[in-house]
């Protein structure tokens, strides 16, 4: 009894520590944003439910369902019959962003009839957290002939990872892309970087919001239009 009594005590003081030690987490994660993130399920018209992104611990109640609904409102791209049960599988979720300003985060699916070539589907959305809502290319910069300019001329295109199915270096292939994207028109670069923002329409949606925030960078997850030989990721800084 006595035994009992001496290991019920050690238990109950470790998840005592174990208590503290998560709300230390939490309370610098709100101390250093506001909010801190959850997880919720989301379920498509199809019956196919995933862990989704979500936030929690905003003082202002309203802006946290604003700022929820945005993370939500990209998954209208997932309404395609080739998407869900028995079709694709959720893989990962990755946070890449996480500030007083923006939250930008990364689904990735695998599609299970052909997983054995590795084909992955991503889905990427950012959200302003000071107004809750979902923030596109032209939201950050000015798609004008001179931030084109510094794309072609290679200033500011980097590719921060290997390609291991080309047995390049992610130097080798920065040297490739920019040399491909040196050959593009103005024009062309241009209206390839106008898919990224609000009001570009495809089939009457938003076509493409593929890309995410780092800290200092601008990430695309689907550069193959800007002349990449490579999915991705492109680093605009």
């Amino acid at each position: 009894m006595r035994h009992f009594t001496k290991t019920a005590k050690v238990i109950l003081l470790v998840l005592a520590v174990v208590a503290v030690l998560a709300l230390i987490i939490v309370s610098k994660q709100l101390k250093g944003c506001g909010y801190q993130i959850c997880y919720s399920r989301y379920m498509l018209d199809n019956g196919y439910s995933f862990k989704n992104f979500q936030i929690c611990g905003m003082k202002d109640k309203e802006m946290e369902k604003k700022v929820n609904e945005s993370l939500n409102s990209c998954f209208y791209y997932l309404s395609d019959e080739w998407f869900g049960v028995g079709r694709t599988r959720l893989e990962k979720l990755i946070v890449h962003c996480q500030s007083a300003r923006y939250l930008s985060v990364e689904y990735v699916w695998d599609y299970i009839p052909t997983v054995e070539n590795g084909i992955y589907w991503h889905l990427c959305v950012t959200v302003d957290i000071e107004n809750g809502k979902v923030v596109y290319l032209d939201d950050l910069v000015d798609i004008n002939e001179e931030f084109v300019a510094l794309i072609r001329n290679g200033s500011i295109l980097r590719v921060c990872e290997n390609n291991d199915f080309l047995r390049l270096t992610a130097e080798e292939v920065t040297q490739i892309t920019n040399e491909r994207i040196a050959e593009k028109e103005t024009d062309y670069i241009r209206s390839s970087l106008m898919q990224f923002t609000r009001g570009y329409l495809y089939q009457n949606k938003n076509f493409k919001n593929y890309f995410y925030l780092e800290e200092d960078a601008i990430c695309f997850k689907d550069p193959d239009s800007l002349g990449s030989v490579w999915q991705g990721p492109d680093i605009i800084k």
